[in-house]
């Protein structure tokens, strides 16, 4: 039941911050300073980024609570989601598994496993974005918390062997020990229950801790998603679309791209040229996979609201 309390009062701080409360003092608005009391993190630690820049969303560090041991069930025997709810799919070392929207937002990471392979899945309610990590720091297994902390918007994640901060667009370590190190990662995709259970019959869907079902009824951030506006600030912003548009983000030798979903799913295969590579974009099962038709190398991918990826990324152009 406290867990239940807890959760809904971290969603209404998230999506109804008070009314007068400057942005510039958000990280200070709880009695805890995450950044300097939890992790004891100030401006001589080893960073990538302006520490002013972190905001503190919820009251302590796993105050919104990674799942770590979790439960899976057969997409055909599951009763607990509607066909039009949003599913995140990940196919590796020969299973698939489904992640439930409405369960992702609650917790926003899953340590799990794939066989004997580890993987972190994470999303990020406030930026759309849904990355799948190998958990690995120099060859070492690592399990990842959510902070309480929010950079551009974006879940700031921790690793629970060195405390070190990482963003979850960039994969990137941000304050503490691994600073500058960038976690690999695997590709993800998206579509509706009806969809997914048509695509992967055998698949296998995530399961809401147990006692805990009744907080995945619904959204919790519709009304966020349908609204331009932003929860937190950002370092850079860009006008060209709506703040909450889809795009689908690549890194092509250093240079980046940005190409709106609506966009892409019109004109899929789209292709241009990026200096010496011939860029292709297929959209397909809710997933744009990214090849360079000259070598047949496969491009990362990611799928996240526009106002997340130019701000990490304010030199990306955009196909729109």
């Amino acid at each position: 039941m406290k867990n239940s309390l807890l959760i809904c009062l971290i969603i209404a701080c998230v999506l109804y911050p008070f009314k007068n409360t400057q942005a510039s003092d958000k990280r200070r608005s709880y009695p805890q300073d995450i950044l300097t009391e939890t992790f004891q993190y100030n401006d001589q630690s080893k960073r990538s980024i302006e520490l002013s820049e972190l905001y503190q969303g919820c009251p302590a560090r796993d105050c919104i609570p990674a799942i770590d041991k979790p439960r899976f069930k057969s997409i055909d025997q599951t009763s607990l989601f509607n066909d039009d709810d949003l599913m995140f799919v990940v196919s590796y070392q020969g299973l698939t598994k489904v992640y439930p929207r409405k369960i992702m937002q609650v917790h926003e990471i899953v340590n799990d496993r794939f066989n004997d392979k580890p993987v972190a899945m994470t999303y990020c309610p406030l930026c759309g974005s849904v990355v799948v990590f190998k958990p690995f720091i120099d060859g070492k297994r690592v399990e990842f918390g959510v902070s309480g902390l929010l950079h551009n918007s974006d879940l700031v994640m921790y690793d629970r062997l060195s405390n070190t901060l990482w963003g979850q667009v960039t994969g990137r370590a941000i304050v503490g020990p691994h600073t500058g190190k960038r976690l690999s990662t695997l590709s993800s995709s998206v579509g509706t229950f009806k969809e997914v259970k048509s695509i992967y019959p055998n698949a296998l869907v995530l399961e809401p801790p147990k006692a805990e079902s009744n907080q995945y009824q619904k959204f919790h951030y519709e009304k966020y998603t349908q609204s331009d506006k932003l929860m937190f600030p950002v370092t850079a912003a860009d006008a060209r679309l709506a703040n909450k548009k889809l795009v689908y983000g690549i890194e092509i030798d250093q240079k980046f791209i940005a190409i709106e979903e609506e966009y892409l799913k019109k004109r899929s295969p789209y292709v241009e040229s990026v200096g010496k590579r011939t860029l292709s974009v297929t959209y397909k099962n809710g997933q744009a996979i990214a090849v360079d038709k000259k070598t047949g190398e496969t491009l990362k991918t990611l799928r996240l609201y526009w106002f997340a990826w130019y701000a990490f990324h304010p030199d990306t152009e955009l196909r729109h």
